[in-house]
């Protein structure tokens, strides 16, 4: 029963994108010129803002999974470790984005970079959707990440500390080396998100700088679904890819075991 559910809710999906984007019209096997066509994949591999898409998401779900692997673990161990004051409204602010839509993101973030002085060169830049990505997916990184922290008992650390290591030696050779199947997760995660998200990055996008994501939508908004299958399928690859990347990164260096 499992394996049918999740058949019904990935497989299946998957297996008609990528039939309509060979299909002369989406949905319809009774064409009379014929109902298969490779001619949208053709189109979209042919067509320049293809490539500069392409170019542009692997930018910015890079850095978007690179800033989060590094910003996110420093606020899970502040929260979960230490007794500083305000830590607790820390933990409320990561919680903040997932209460807004993706769109608000967006638009707030766009307010932001044309009111404010110096920041305007950032609209349309990629930087501004390496941001928005990464404030997007703060809630989710961080709680990931404060579990695994939560598993590590601190006689770990206090160990360490009455053996002489310093705190810097500590987080270096004991927390993170055990944290980091968890930090790769959310790069995992974050570089996903990155790719598909769209109402984060509609607002955020231009002309010069986009998203295949956004790309896409431009084929949905103008009725050419066969098209838009197109670049869905590179999406999915994309995706697919990087997690079973991580899968044998994972266990080439022993991060499934631990």
């Amino acid at each position: 029963l499992l394996s049918l559910l999740l058949g019904a809710m990935t497989i299946l999906p998957v297996a008609f994108m990528l039939l309509g984007s060979f299909m002369e019209v989406f949905g319809y096997f009774d064409v009379p010129d014929g109902a298969f066509t490779t001619a949208h994949w053709t189109t979209v591999l042919q067509d320049s803002l293809f490539l500069g898409s392409l170019g542009d998401t692997l930018v910015v779900a890079v850095a978007a999974a690179v800033l989060s692997m590094l910003l996110f673990p420093p606020i899970a161990y502040l929260v979960v470790r230490t007794r500083y004051l305000g830590r607790g409204a820390l933990d409320f602010l990561t919680w903040l984005p997932t209460t807004v839509p993706g769109i608000v993101i967006g638009l707030a973030l766009l307010w932001v970079f044309l009111k404010t002085p110096g920041l305007n060169q950032i609209y349309g830049h990629p930087l501004g959707l390496v941001l928005a990505f990464t404030l997007a997916g703060m809630a989710l990184g961080v709680q990931i990440i404060k579990a695994a922290i939560m598993q590590l008992s601190p006689e770990l650390e206090d160990a360490a500390q009455a053996a002489g290591a310093s705190w810097l030696a500590t987080m270096r050779k004991i927390v993170l080396p055990l944290v980091a199947p968890a930090v790769a997760v959310v790069g995992i995660l974050e570089f996903v998100a990155a790719t598909r998200g769209v109402s984060t990055a509609v607002l955020l996008s231009s002309h010069a700088t986009q998203t295949l994501a956004v790309f896409q939508l431009k084929y949905i908004e103008a009725g050419d679904l066969e098209t838009a299958s197109v670049v869905g399928i590179v999406l999915l690859a994309l995706s697919t890819g990087v997690a079973l990347l991580g899968r044998l990164f994972g266990l080439r260096f022993g991060l499934g075991e631990r």
